[in-house]
């Protein structure tokens, strides 16, 4: 594994003032990040576990680029150049910050915009004795570089007389040992491409290239070329996406084929976000229908998924009862194979989620509830008694679902979070998944306060769940374990509704509020077991509504 990359950041970008004027050219932004970071997730994606920048003009954008000199949690040092050392003379003078664990390392022009075949260029570095070896392509201008036969390099920029070889084009991208600096000299103002030639003559076959036309290749050396791959390359959005209160943007973007996707932006404010794209594989494989992912970017924190339309089982709130029943039927369906089979296939699997229901997330739930819904928006008062009954009853609960069979849990089964895409029901916003009780996903769904259900249509959508299996739990045991479920899950969202509504100033979702709390009513008040929640629903009602 290459450690290091040495990325070459100090050039002055002449040819693209003056957008260059107070900026560094590698930090122009292509695709809505700075060009070099497209490189830096390439190499991060390979291993690499640190960055060195060599720096000169407008050197202080880069430490205003990387804040606390980190990149995509990998440290980023700065070697500045008052007098610029070209290539050879840079490259020679971050020797100091090598150690002995760094064999080889990468090294990138940062003014290139590419997206190279980065593992078979270490690959081919690793497996042979080379020096250094260049990736090449065979394709552009200028192909000055003579590729031998047998992958070596012969001759750069026709400096060395030699006629053979395929003429490639050096991609400005290459691997070089740690015993390559001996033909550099401290100080000296030189192309690297010099010592390649010194090394080539001393010991042919020294410097080797590997040839890879995948991906693209950009040398942005015009304003005209640098804007026409901006336009290229930029997701053109065609209208934002509303969802949810995760810290994540939508957007239905045109791709290049006039076919759309959904872009995803998130940050970091919750573990979960990263996960996406690993559980939607892993969904995947179990036949659990979700978006495809089409390309990510981790360091950036975007993804690009698969565009399933824009109706979901909320879009279908006021469609005709068949029609509706056939759509949740179709997601019961896809929950009874996530809950009945996930678990043993994730046991083997090892995909990361988020830590699963137990006695501490299920007090974390209540505490959520009594917190942000009835303290904060509510505004009732509970005496110390009042709490402490409340909060064993609670507890009792939580030890009723913690007893259920440990299942995979979609955790925010709720109407909006389920597409309908050619007559099947898909399902977004998973990356929140736990291992806990199905009941729980039915409750999500089946109380969902954004959507209204008749009594009968409730207990249909129910019993055809039941009837899926397996047939090892008792009628009684099954409705009062999604009673419970259902009561944690309303708690849950009642907690949030204050959360987002109050402290994060969403007054949107206080407009849920209401349906939220007649649905834990009815819930409660159905559950013998549950008495000092259903008191406080009602009177949370009355005092509120």
């Amino acid at each position: 594994m290459i450690r290091t990359a040495f990325i070459l950041g100090a050039g002055l970008g002449t040819r693209l003032r003056p957008l260059t004027e107070h900026c560094p050219k590698p930090l122009l932004p292509v695709a809505g990040k700075p060009m070099l970071c497209h490189a830096m997730d390439r190499l991060a994606g390979l291993g690499v576990e640190r960055f060195i920048i060599n720096t000169h003009h407008c050197a202080s954008a880069y430490a205003n680029a990387f804040p606390g000199g980190v990149y995509a949690g990998r440290p980023v040092l700065f070697v500045h150049e008052p007098v610029l050392l070209d290539t050879g003379g840079g490259l020679k003078n971050i020797e100091p910050l090598l150690d002995e664990r760094d064999h080889s390392l990468f090294v990138c022009n940062g003014d290139i915009f590419a997206a190279p075949d980065l593992g078979k260029l270490a690959r081919a570095h690793l497996d042979s004795t080379a020096l250094a070896t260049l990736l090449l392509r065979s394709t552009g201008e200028p192909r000055n570089v003579r590729l031998g036969a047998d992958g070596s390099v012969l001759d750069m920029r026709g400096r060395l007389g030699k006629k053979g070889g395929t003429p490639c084009l050096f991609s400005g991208i290459y691997c070089v040992r740690r015993e390559f600096f001996a033909k550099l000299e401290p100080g000296k103002i030189e192309s690297v491409v010099e010592a390649f030639l010194r090394s080539i003559e001393a010991a042919p076959g020294s410097i080797r290239g590997v040839c890879d036309d995948s991906g693209h290749w950009h040398d942005l050396g015009t304003v005209a070329e640098y804007e026409r791959v901006c336009a290229a390359f930029e997701f053109p959005a065609r209208a934002p996406i509303e969802k949810g209160g995760s810290g994540r943007q939508f957007f239905r973007v045109a791709l290049a084929d006039d076919s759309s996707a959904v872009l995803c932006r998130y940050d970091e404010s919750r573990e979960e976000n990263a996960l996406y794209a690993e559980i939607a594989a892993f969904l995947d494989s179990l036949g659990f229908p979700v978006p495809r992912v089409l390309a990510e970017a981790s360091a950036a924190r975007w993804l690009l998924l698969e565009d399933l339309g824009a109706v979901d089982l909320w879009a279908l709130r006021d469609a005709p009862w068949p029609e509706r029943r056939a759509a949740y039927q179709s997601a019961l369906l896809a929950l009874h194979r996530l809950h009945h089979t996930g678990f043993a296939r994730w046991s083997a699997a090892g995909c990361r989620l988020m830590p699963g229901f137990d006695a501490a997330l299920y007090r974390w739930e209540r505490e959520y509830f009594l917190e942000n819904a009835v303290r904060r928006q509510a505004g009732l008062p509970l005496t110390a008694g009042e709490t402490a009954a409340l909060k064993s009853e609670l507890a009792a609960l939580a030890e009723r679902l913690l007893r259920l069979p440990v299942q995979l849990v979609h955790r925010d089964c709720q109407s909006q979070n389920i597409l309908w895409h050619k007559g099947s029901a898909h399902f977004i916003d998973f990356q929140g998944m736990r291992t806990g009780t199905g009941f729980y996903d039915l409750g999500s769904l089946l109380w969902d306060p954004y959507v209204n259900f008749s009594e009968d249509e409730r207990a249909t959508l129910l019993e055809f769940y039941r009837t899926l299996g397996p047939a090892d739990i008792a009628r009684a045991d099954f409705e009062q374990a999604f009673l419970d479920a259902s009561a944690q899950r309303l708690m849950q969202a009642l907690g949030a509704y204050g959360f987002l509504g109050i402290v994060k100033g969403r007054a949107d979702f206080l407009a849920h509020t209401p349906s939220a709390l007649a649905n834990l009513c009815a819930v409660t008040r159905t559950n013998p077991a549950l008495p000092l929640l259903h008191a406080l629903a009602v009177r949370f009602d009355e005092a509120r509504f």
